[in-house]
């Protein structure tokens, strides 16, 4: 007999983790760690930089265990009687589990009432597409927004591949894109319409207004998180691409110097 084959699968429970920081209103989270590989690691990497609140959810989405669970949106797919997954929808047991991360969002924001600042959710893609006659990864990291205008979206991108362009660990540079000013891009010569909108979670999920006034939902492809090497990289260059809003938070709390934002959005002002 094969031992291996004789062993019993190993499922894990699931579990949401979080952590407050400063200032308020600013949190990084990890909705789908366990199924999304290594995006809690980086979240976790960022927070730390950071110093921002951070909430890890691990485990809500497991296919062997048949559990499937949005956890930042009120929805799960339901296994049938054949042993398929069924269609994403909203149950008893879905808003149960949003309710608890939206919770757990606010108390690492520090907000006892109203929405977040800023929400950045980090989120894992191994999506394919077909170039000629094979079917190859889309090694493109795609953010669905909320809350940010055009100018800053793209004082933010010009930021990211200046960033890139001074610490990138290996291999040809991983392009960012965003929903609202990138609807359709270029893929190694081939147009591409923006895939990872987020609509769920901007519709009933962590990313309405009544969560979080601004929003960054990234998308990230394997090829930023396999590896310790690449996460510890990518740890580094989110945290510095991110850190100058945290003067989001200086203006919420009130007319406070504005220090690293005139580098992110032009002439210090939102359109």
């Amino acid at each position: 007999m094969n031992v291996l084959l004789a062993l019993p699968l190993i499922f894990f429970s699931p579990v949401m983790e979080h952590a407050p920081g400063a200032p308020p209103g600013l949190v990084l989270a990890a909705p789908h760690e366990g199924y999304d590989m290594y995006t809690g690691d980086i979240a976790n990497r960022v927070a730390k930089s950071l110093g921002w609140g951070r909430v890890i959810a691990k485990e809500f989405r497991d296919t062997k265990a048949r559990r499937w669970l949005d956890v930042n949106r009120p929805t799960q797919r339901v296994w049938t009687l054949g042993g398929k997954r069924g269609k994403e929808q909203t149950t008893r047991k879905g808003r149960e589990t949003f309710s608890e991360y939206a919770r757990r969002l606010r108390v690492a924001g520090q907000v006892s009432e109203g929405p977040l600042t800023l929400l950045v959710e980090f989120h894992g893609h191994n999506r394919r597409i077909k170039l000629g006659t094979e079917k190859v990864r889309l090694d493109v990291i795609e953010c669905a927004t909320r809350g940010f205008s055009d100018a800053e979206l793209r004082t933010l991108q010009a930021r990211y591949q200046r960033l890139a362009a001074e610490r990138w660990p290996v291999g040809p540079i991983i392009a960012l894109r965003f929903d609202q000013i990138d609807s359709n891009y270029v893929y190694r010569g081939v147009t591409q319409r923006f895939y990872f909108r987020a609509s769920g979670a901007k519709e009933a999920g962590s990313l309405q207004s009544s969560i979080t006034k601004r929003a960054l939902h990234f998308e990230l492809p394997q090829s930023v998180r396999s590896t310790r090497t690449q996460r510890q990289a990518f740890g580094r260059l989110f945290a510095e691409l991110l850190a100058p809003l945290k003067d989001l938070a200086e203006e919420e709390a009130g007319p406070a110097r504005r220090s690293g934002m005139t580098d992110l959005i032009p002439g210090g002002s939102r359109d």
